[in-house]
């Protein structure tokens, strides 16, 4: 039996146990502090139950994707005041990307390493994000062989939450783009990447 949950809007703060164990995963495998996995807040957010991971330490900064506005500021009013969650704020997207509840300092100005860092993720987490999309972007190539690129969408996607079925349908869909765009074959790796 689930703790009960308290209502605000369409955002629900749920009981940390009932976050989802991808996401839990996903902060373990790049956090340099794991311990602040902890401390997060789980709130569902209709399909499921994401963490929103506080700042402290190295972490800087955070963010937790919602669909739509008004569920972002619900999500905003769930978090402002809670111990580990300063400056929060609801940024707007355009049209076809989701809008994100932000935290922390301000990132917009950085590029993916110092993005990455405000985040308190490991260096070498960044840098396999970065590779990755860079792979997928077709900045760079495989070295010899075939033009085969890997795509792994739980390291490109801002967003790192959702069903494995979205992630193979987005994955289709913008792989098969990429490789019209670039020549590279690109095939998607949903395996988790290793801690």
């Amino acid at each position: 039996m689930s703790a009960p949950r308290a209502e605000t809007g369409k955002a629900v703060l749920a009981s940390v146990s009932e976050a989802d164990p991808e996401d839990t995963a996903y902060f373990r495998a790049r956090l340099v502090e794991p311990a602040l996995i902890l401390r997060g807040v789980a709130v569902a957010l209709g399909g499921g139950v994401s963490r929103a991971v506080p700042v402290g330490g190295a972490r800087r900064a955070g963010f937790l994707p919602v669909p739509e506005i008004t569920t972002g500021l619900a999500v905003r009013d769930l978090l402002s005041g809670r111990e580990g969650f300063p400056s929060v704020r609801l940024h707007w997207s355009p049209p076809g990307a989701c809008h994100t509840v932000e935290w922390g300092d301000r990132v917009d100005h950085l590029n993916d390493e110092q993005r990455g860092a405000a985040f308190g993720y490991r260096p070498e987490a960044i840098i396999r994000s970065v590779d990755a999309c860079r792979l997928a972007c077709g900045l760079v190539t495989a070295a010899g062989g075939p033009r085969v690129g890997v795509w792994n969408l739980r390291e490109l996607a801002r967003d790192p939450r959702g069903s494995d079925a979205s992630y193979r349908a987005a994955g289709t869909k913008a792989g098969s783009l990429m490789e019209r765009q670039t020549g590279i074959e690109f095939r998607s790796a949903l395996a988790p990447m290793p801690a």
